[in-house]
């Protein structure tokens, strides 16, 4: 996690996630996409390099509102 400098109140972060995933990395986005559209997420932007993928998304979450 990655913390950046506050602004009016607010304290934004960066969540770094790794996960161990035996399917290839395109059915790991197709599942990862899917997870957002479940949770209604809106998908800015996706990245995929080599093995790795960066989402950006925002949306909501028990009353929160994350980016």
């Amino acid at each position: 996690m990655m913390f950046l400098p506050a602004s009016d109140g607010f304290a934004p972060n960066i969540n770094v996630q790794i996960q161990i995933y035996s399917g290839t990395i395109e059915d790991y986005e197709k599942l990862s996409m899917d997870q957002f559209k479940q949770f209604k997420f809106n998908v800015i932007k996706s990245k995929q390099t080599g093995e790795s993928i960066i989402f950006e998304y925002a949306g909501g979450m028990q009353g929160i509102k994350l980016h």
